[in-house]
């Protein structure tokens, strides 16, 4: 219950979207996406009501399951193909279908899509600040969350879908992909 803490919560989420957004390294944009989420962890246990807290540890847990997923999908791409700039990349989509799908499962988890793990703690954080009368507060984490979602769909596009034709690789190892599967799986299932 510091209103301090909170509002640092809340300026952390906008400073990690900010500087997410500008990334061309793809291990960067994640990275300062450790800043923003941690920032919804702090939000809600500043804001030190039941929902906030139960928000703040629940997205501690669902942030650990959608960011080490999100990291294997990328180094999976870095480790099949050796690039990690996003302008490099493209085209991967058809070449590497189960990273694919497990980063754009990471992604709408991270970006706090409905039935997806990451919307419950979310959406849990967001709604204890609005119940404790603190707009401020609500309006930074509700822009983070928006600038969550343009800086992955700049991610998943870059990354799977823009042309390149001059990119070639090939699926990931099994091992690999399973690991992805099953942390891809968590996220819907708690999600639901």
């Amino acid at each position: 219950g510091m209103p301090f803490l909170a509002y640092m919560g809340g300026i952390m989420t906008v400073y990690g979207v900010l500087f997410a957004l500008l990334q061309n390294d793809a291990r960067r944009l994640l990275s300062y996406h450790i800043i923003s989420q941690v920032g919804y962890m702090v939000a809600g246990v500043g804001v030190g009501t039941e929902l906030g807290i139960n928000g703040g540890i629940g997205h501690v847990f669902n942030h650990i399951l959608y960011k080490a997923l999100l990291f294997m999908s990328m180094g999976s791409v870095l480790y099949m193909t050796g690039k990690r700039k996003l302008t490099e990349m493209g085209g991967l989509a058809k070449y590497m279908p189960v990273t694919c799908v497990a980063c754009i499962i990471a992604s709408l988890s991270i970006a706090g899509a409905p039935g997806f793990n990451g919307y419950i703690s979310k959406g849990m954080v967001i709604s204890s600040a609005a119940e404790q009368h603190m707009p401020v507060l609500e309006l930074m984490m509700v822009l983070a969350a928006v600038g969550t979602f343009l800086s992955f769909v700049k991610l998943s596009y870059f990354t799977f879908f823009a042309p390149n034709e001059e990119i070639r690789a090939k699926e990931s190892p099994k091992n690999m992909q399973l690991a992805m599967l099953l942390t891809a799986f968590l996220c819907i299932f708690i999600g639901v």
